[in-house]
């Protein structure tokens, strides 16, 4: 329970403030409708440090199901998305939500470390676009 509101608060502080940080540079207007959400004052910071904690979580969500040998609760089937069983496709298509969220934070923290570490590694006008939709696929 703790791992899941940790990375529920995580996600929340991660995404206001990188909402704030793309609406003082995005010229789109679709970030505006959001202005009352977004936190103020040193946003990097806590977008930095609360990316950081939803990585560690992630990680340790991860850690936690191998070392208890639940790894199964994560194991995709195609089998299970064909089932006549009602119950068997709804675990199976939050089998696969569990996989998208996993791949898009797993992108999310390769592109915001190459923007925050290794600025210049990879053209910065193509990565924030990468990094910006990858938010809004979460």
């Amino acid at each position: 329970m703790l791992l899941h509101w940790g990375l529920v608060g995580a996600l929340v502080i991660s995404l206001s403030t990188g909402w704030r940080i793309a609406g003082m540079t995005a010229d789109g207007q679709l970030i505006h409708w959001v202005e009352a959400l977004m936190l103020q004052g040193n946003v990097v910071r806590w977008h930095f440090w609360s990316a950081a904690t939803l990585v560690a979580l992630v990680v340790g969500y991860l850690a936690l199901l191998w070392r208890t040998g639940l790894t199964g609760r994560l194991s995709l089937r195609l089998a299970s998305f064909k089932s006549a069983d009602r119950t068997t496709r709804l675990q199976a298509i939050n089998r696969l939500i569990f996989w998208l969220a996993f791949a898009l934070l797993a992108g999310m923290a390769v592109t915001g470390v190459l923007l925050y570490f290794f600025p210049g590694t990879l053209p910065t006008d193509s990565l924030i676009p990468v990094h910006y939709r990858l938010a809004w696929g979460v």
